[in-house]
């Protein structure tokens, strides 16, 4: 539904002339990404009212998806796979909110765990990207560029003692990439260096 819907948006600035017909599928892949994004954030942003935490919820997606598109991770196979997963996802951390508030050292300990394995590793090269020699070097040098930064908003908010929701929401999208990444190693959605090497 979602591909479908982005080919008729990518037809239909072809038939105007506005991008090439050799490009069609470069936009198509977009187009649809940009759809699912707009679909799973639309839904988690409307879960939050009901859940009334939209600015802890805000301040995730904007730590997790910042995060997510350098450190990449793993990938469901169809849409509605990750549309249920992540909405679950959320639910879930939205649940446990109140006993992880109340368990500050587990969550200090969580983040830094992944923060460690997020500096180790960097970016994982998802088959879909499959990013080569260059590319991936940047794209972990952005990784952990982003994680610095993170992380120090996060010292930031803890020094002057903001709310610990916040902190808690925050913390979770660090702790979530990480997750993201070692899963992606444990299923093998993974571009090796040495496969680039042959591709190249």
């Amino acid at each position: 539904m979602v591909e479908k819907s982005a080919r008729l948006i990518t037809d239909s600035i072809i038939s105007e002339g506005l991008i090439a017909e050799n490009l069609k599928d470069w936009y198509v892949y977009s187009f649809t990404r940009i759809l699912e994004m707009a679909i799973n954030v639309g839904t988690i942003l409307l879960l939050s009212v009901v859940f009334h935490n939209t600015v802890p919820t805000i301040l995730f997606l904007l730590f997790f998806n910042t995060l997510r598109q350098r450190t990449g991770g793993f990938h469901c196979n169809e849409f509605w796979q990750c549309y249920i997963v992540t909405n679950m996802l959320y639910v879930l951390i939205s649940f446990s909110e109140k006993i992880i508030v109340m368990h500050g050292v587990i969550l200090c300990i969580a983040t830094a765990i992944s923060a460690a394995v997020i500096f180790v590793i960097g970016t994982v090269n998802h088959p879909n990207i499959s990013f080569d020699m260059v590319e991936l070097r940047k794209s972990k040098a952005l990784a952990r560029s982003i994680l610095s930064i993170e992380l120090l908003v996060l010292f930031f908010m803890g020094a002057i003692r903001i709310d610990r929701v916040y902190i808690y929401y925050m913390s979770v999208s660090i702790v979530l990439c990480a997750v993201l990444i070692l899963l992606a190693k444990v299923f093998r959605q993974e571009v090796k260096e040495d496969e680039n090497k042959k591709n190249s």
